[in-house]
């Protein structure tokens, strides 16, 4: 919502009817360039033209008969070779178990907190308040205040 409030801020009269101005003079450039490519690739090119006679002719003239190719023998193909017959692959390596970690504060703390909740509830609410409290303390400051608006 701020954004929107500076935006209506900033655009003023003077600004909006110099984007006018400069939005019809692109347009009237466009337009220009279209006349004028029209005009260079729409026309016949300049220069004398050939005379529509002799053009006539020179198209009604017999056509040269296209000369029929000679037959080529066809090549008889190399062999394919015979493929190698396929052997059987090696079996694939099992991995070797690897050792689970045994849940300890600094290693898992959510098997920690599963135990606790179990065993003392009342430790778990004491632990995730102070968590709580902690994180909001750091994250205060980063709060924006309507004071601090620029």
């Amino acid at each position: 919502m701020e954004l929107w409030h500076r935006l209506q801020a900033r655009l003023t009269a003077e600004h909006l009817g110099w984007f006018g101005a400069g939005l019809s003079a692109a347009v009237a450039a466009f337009v220009g360039y279209q006349f004028i490519a029209a005009a260079v690739f729409g026309g016949p090119p300049p220069g004398p033209q050939p005379n529509v006679a002799q053009a006539s002719a020179a198209r009604s003239a017999t056509p040269v008969p296209t000369r029929t190719p000679r037959p080529t023998p066809t090549r008889t193909p190399t062999p394919t070779h015979t493929p190698r017959p396929t052997s059987t692959p090696f079996p694939t390596r099992t991995p070797s178990p690897t050792r689970t970690p045994s849940p300890t504060p600094g290693n898992n703390v959510v098997a920690v907190l599963a135990t606790l909740e179990v065993a003392q509830p009342e430790v778990v609410v004491g632990i995730v308040a102070t968590f709580a409290a902690r994180t909001n303390a750091a994250l205060q400051p980063l709060v924006a205040t309507a004071e601090a608006r620029p």
